[in-house]
């Protein structure tokens, strides 16, 4: 008898359940220094990170995440570290990915450890950077997007060239608007049917077909990582989100999740990402648009810190003082 044969992988029904004791360390420390024996990496502590989607832990230089019956994510976060391994991207490195050993008819466990990310997230760095070094780290932040989205990846199984799955996610994200999900909830009246309009808008851009684009989608402060001494942007983690679609969708995310349209820092994330910044009003409305039918919302933090003044009075002026572009 091992140390590890009394670990059994069961079901979690209903979800509930599993989100309920995620980051239980009780239950998921054994299950982190199984698979760290099964990658034969060696690491004495075992801390669990929170919060996160999937068990994680930090232990000495590498990072655990176990995915209770969640094959689809484990198979998405190794094509994604598959496609993106030979790109100059700051992302961690994938040391080991396994499975669980199972009796027949037990539910799939598996397990996946990567190197752990240089600097510190900018929400943790957020209140104290200066304003040269968030500069700076916003126009990394669009240089890293451009060159993820030039990503080939027409050899992936999950992350192929296949609009379908983005399509039918836009489509979802107008159709619900507003009605359960409250990001609509800060927005003045006088701007709910110019809102909604926008993000029909948006979903017409979609054109399926030309190439698709290669997506993080999941920019948010606690995926980027800094040096707040210099601005450096050190690395993006968490590829769980990882999908293929137009590329404005993960440059919004950037704008009003990450950068919380703080101003000058969209120009500047723009500005590293290579676009035309000579007309800003239909970027900052592109913008908009894009952060309207995001799959996260961001802009309920974005109108938190930057209110929306007296005296704008239509969706442009709106999209130009979220995005920072223009001045209403």
């Amino acid at each position: 008898m091992t140390a590890h044969d009394e670990l059994t992988p069961t079901p979690f029904v209903p979800w509930d359940e599993y989100w309920a004791v995620r980051h239980d360390e009780e239950l998921w420390t054994p299950w982190i220094r199984w698979a760290l024996e099964l990658a034969e990496v060696a690491a004495d502590d075992v801390a669990i990170l929170k919060p996160s989607q999937y068990p994680t832990a930090r232990c000495g230089d590498v990072i655990v995440t176990i995915y209770p019956d969640a094959s689809f994510v484990f198979d998405l976060e190794r094509e994604a570290h598959t496609l993106l391994s030979a790109s100059d991207l700051p992302i961690p490195s994938l040391v080991a990915a396994g499975t669980f050993p199972t009796q027949p008819k037990e539910p799939i466990w598996q397990w996946l450890i990567e190197s752990v990310a240089a600097g510190i997230p900018w929400n943790r760095a957020r209140a104290e950077l200066a304003p040269a070094k968030a500069s700076r780290a916003a126009e990394a932040v669009g240089s890293a997007l451009r060159s993820l989205h030039r990503t080939p990846h027409a050899a992936g199984r999950i992350l192929n060239l296949d609009w379908a799955s983005f399509d039918e996610l836009i489509e979802d994200e107008v159709k619900e608007l507003g009605q359960n999900d409250g990001r609509l909830a800060l927005f003045p009246d006088r701007f709910l049917p110019g809102l909604l309009e926008l993000a029909r808008s948006t979903y017409g851009t979609i054109d399926t077909g030309t190439v698709s684009t290669i997506l993080h989608g999941d920019v948010h402060g606690d995926n980027v990582f800094i040096e707040p001494a210099t601005g450096e942007l050190t690395s993006i983690i968490d590829l769980n989100e990882m999908r293929v679609g137009d590329p404005w969708y993960d440059l919004a995310d950037a704008a009003f999740r990450l950068l919380r349209g703080r101003p000058g820092l969209i120009c500047q994330l723009l500005r590293g990402y290579g676009a035309d910044l000579l007309k800003p009003e239909p970027l900052a409305l592109r913008l908009l648009g894009w952060g309207l039918v995001h799959d996260f919302d961001g802009l309920t933090a974005t109108i938190k810190e930057r209110g929306i003044p007296d005296g704008i009075d239509d969706v442009q002026q709106l999209a130009g003082h979220l995005s920072g572009l223009t001045a209403p």
